[in-house]
């Protein structure tokens, strides 16, 4: 049986890697958009407070650790066409910008999440940042060096853990919520 994963969240880390235990003759690829697998985006607050170095100490597995198991990962890869009928797909490599097709008998798709922003005016400015993915976290942590007025917007989870990041360093910050309650 052959399984293709889409997206190496960490739903695709799980699913990839419980195939494989229990079923190591299982033909497994995975392919990620990104140049990394499983990244722990609770960890960006740490980063930002500079009590760890690199993002990619909030890598929860490695490529080489899937490869071991069995599964053939394939980063920088993006899926651009499925089509379920003939268990199909197009799928791009992002390096060579390559187009190929590949077939499968199961599909997972575990593409991860993806920050909406409100319609507001002034919301595409290179200021207004959205704090998700490596590339995100790298970016805000070179604005922060030069810029110490932080404004968050947000008052859940993230919010709140991004506003004690930078107000354990030497930055001002301001964490709008919209309605009397954070964390909910």
């Amino acid at each position: 049986m052959k399984i293709i994963i889409v997206g190496c969240s960490h739903a695709g880390l799980i699913a990839s890697k419980e195939t494989l235990k229990f079923h190591p003759e299982t033909d497994v690829t995975i392919y990620e958009r990104t140049t990394n697998i499983a990244f722990e985006a609770g960890g960006i607050p740490l980063y930002l407070s500079n009590e760890v170095d690199h993002l990619e100490q909030m890598v929860a597995s490695m490529p080489d650790e899937l490869e071991a198991l069995g599964a053939h990962v394939k980063l920088n890869h993006d899926v651009l066409k499925i089509d379920q009928k003939t268990k199909t797909m197009v799928v791009e490599d992002l390096t060579t910008h390559e187009q190929f097709e590949d077939s499968y008998d199961k599909l997972v798709f575990t593409p991860g999440s993806r920050a909406t922003l409100p319609p507001v005016k002034g919301i595409d400015s290179f200021r207004v940042q959205v704090c998700k993915t490596v590339a995100q976290a790298e970016l805000i942590k070179r604005y922060a060096q030069n810029n110490h007025h932080i404004a968050i917007v947000g008052g859940g989870y993230s919010g709140v853990e991004i506003a004690e990041a930078f107000a354990h360093t030497d930055h001002q910050v301001t964490l709008i919520q919209d309605g009397a309650q954070l964390l909910k």
